[in-house]
């Protein structure tokens, strides 16, 4: 009796962890569920698929996982590091990595810091939304700014008041030849509102 018991004991213990193969994914459910196959001839169904919060891919037909018996009950299965053999992009050194499908990279992180978006490397820094919104608001401000100093002088003729008109249209006869006649200096540039670690294709 101990001998029949312990060898049950064993057939759980050794049954608890296992590699399976996937053979259908259903994504309907609040958790995913996946078919697998244990065994050569052992399918077991509607296994969850405990995937790490906030993070959720569906793998196609075919894929790996490690099967997770719990307590030893093959009716308690849980599926979890599902991967597809081949799809991995591989070769790259050490401290980089991302996420990729099918073979590609999505994003990627290289051993700098700076984050590629669709793909391995990204060819420009991406424009942040709130950079560019906080530049044009300050070029805005700059241009109000200047505009209401510009309202409030006055020339005579055409242009009223009682200065020399000709004081807003002679540029000095100093300036070299191409000098505006407005300069509008401003710290605002283009390149300010690139983000220094995210790039994009």
């Amino acid at each position: 009796m101990e001998i029949a018991a312990i060898r049950m004991l064993r057939a759980r213990v050794d049954s608890m962890i296992t590699r399976a193969v996937i053979s259908r994914v259903n994504d309907a459910l609040k958790t995913q569920r996946l078919q697998l196959q244990i065994l050569a001839d052992e399918t077991v169904d509607d296994v969850e698929h405990m995937q790490p919060y906030g993070l959720s891919f569906v793998p196609p037909d075919g894929s790996e996982a490690i099967a997770l018996a719990v307590s030893g009950a093959r009716s308690h299965t849980v599926a979890i590091c599902a991967q597809h053999p081949g799809d991995r992009p591989k070769g790259k050194a050490a401290k980089t990595g991302g996420l990729y499908t099918s073979g590609q990279w999505r994003l990627f992180i290289d051993a700098d810091g700076i984050v590629h978006l669709g793909a391995e490397s990204g060819a420009e820094f991406v424009a942040l939304a709130q950079k560019v919104l906080d530049g044009f608001n300050a070029v805005k401000a700059d241009l109000d700014g200047f505009k209401a100093k510009f309202d409030s002088h006055t020339h005579a003729g055409a242009f009223g008041g009682t200065g020399s008109a000709a004081a807003l249209t002679t540029p000095p006869a100093s300036a070299p030849v191409g000098t505006p006649l407005i300069v509008f200096p401003s710290p605002h540039t283009p390149a300010s509102v690139a983000a220094t670690k995210v790039k994009a294709t």
